[in-house]
C-alpha cells in the first residue's frame, strides 16, 4: 500500500490510503457494494439500479478521481478494502456560513464493519486533515432515514444546519445538512 495514514484512535489501527487514478474500478466496486448494502432495503430496485448506474461506473469514478476538488481515501482492514470517503473542496451548501468548508461528499463502509469504531476514526482523520489545510468546518449530508449515521455525526459534534433534496432514481428524498465548526 502506498500513502498509508494510520488512524491511531481505534483498537485495531485502520489503514487508509489516498486513491489514485488507477483505483477507479476499485472505487466503483466499493461504491456499488457499500451503497447497496446501506440503502437497498429502503428503496425500490428500479430506483437503486438507476442511481447506481449513474453514479458508480468506473468511467465516472475516473472522472471524479481526476477532479482536483476531490480526494478519496480507501479504508482497509488488514489488506481488504472495506469502504471509502470522498472529500470535496467544491462549493458548500447554501445554508453554510463559513468561508472555507470541507465537504464529506461520500462516506461508506461495508455493513460488517459498521459499529466497530472505524467510522469515528475516519471522521476524526478527516477533521484533522481539514484543520491542517485551513478549513473552518467540515460538512456533509445524511438521509433523514439513516438513524445510525445521524447518531454518529451528532455524537462527533456535527449540528443540523439545513436540508436539501437527494434524488435516487425517480424518488426525491430528504437529506439533512450537518456541519461541524473546527475553529
Amino acid at each position: 500500500m502506498t500513502n498509508v495514514h494510520q488512524l491511531l484512535s481505534v483498537k485495531p489501527n485502520i489503514p487508509v490510503r489516498t486513491a489514485t487514478s488507477q483505483d477507479n474500478i476499485l472505487l466503483a466496486r466499493q461504491g456499488l457494494e457499500t451503497f447497496e448494502q446501506a440503502f437497498a432495503a429502503q428503496n425500490t430496485p428500479e430506483d437503486m439500479a438507476a442511481y447506481l448506474a449513474g453514479t458508480f461506473s468506473p468511467e465516472l469514478q475516473a472522472a471524479e478521481l481526476a477532479d482536483p476538488h476531490n480526494l478519496f481515501w480507501l479504508i482497509y482492514t488488514t489488506e481488504v478494502p472495506v469502504g471509502y470517503v470522498k472529500i470535496s473542496t467544491g462549493a458548500a451548501a447554501a445554508c453554510l456560513t463559513q468561508v472555507k468548508a470541507l465537504k464529506i461528499a461520500r462516506f461508506y463502509l461495508l455493513q460488517v464493519c459498521c459499529s466497530q469504531g472505524i467510522g469515528s476514526a475516519v471522521l476524526r482523520q478527516v477533521q484533522h486533515y481539514a484543520r491542517k489545510n485551513g478549513f473552518a468546518s467540515v460538512w456533509l449530508t445524511v438521509w433523514e432515514h439513516n438513524p445510525a449515521a445521524l447518531a454518529l455525526y451528532q455524537k462527533l459534534g456535527f449540528k443540523m444546519v439545513g436540508d436539501e433534496d437527494f434524488v435516487l432514481g425517480q424518488d426525491v428524498q430528504h437529506d439533512f445538512v450537518m456541519d461541524k465548526k473546527l475553529i
